[in-house]
């Protein structure tokens, strides 16, 4: 799963996108972030589409096996909100030929 989210510097907006990975190269396509559920579960409930403040906001990217916490890869960044804002991120660091699952290294 590539989970983002987006929290403004103030802490006082919140938002996410789960998305699916399922296939070793993909582009996601513009896509809006929506509120986080009350349980903080960004592939949880569904929720409304969130209109941040004008000011900074912290986005991370992480790609996670489902049902696990820790990231397999992840990026983040500080963006400035200025009414539409769009933010593209580091998929290079986000995909398998960056990552190396140590099962996957061979033996020395």
């Amino acid at each position: 799963m590539l989970i983002v989210k987006a929290t403004a510097t103030t802490g006082m907006t919140g938002a996410k996108l789960c998305v699916p990975v399922t296939s070793d190269a993909f582009t996601l396509q513009w896509s809006e972030l929506v509120e986080l559920p009350e349980d903080e579960n960004p592939c949880g409930a569904v929720t409304p589409p969130v209109e941040f403040p004008a000011g900074d906001a912290y986005v991370s990217a992480r790609i996670v096996r489902p049902g696990e916490r820790e990231p397999l890869a992840s990026v983040i960044t500080t963006v400035t909100v200025n009414g539409e804002t769009h933010v593209s991120l580091d998929g290079e660091r986000l995909s398998r030929r960056e990552h190396k699952h140590p099962a996957a290294q061979p033996p020395r």
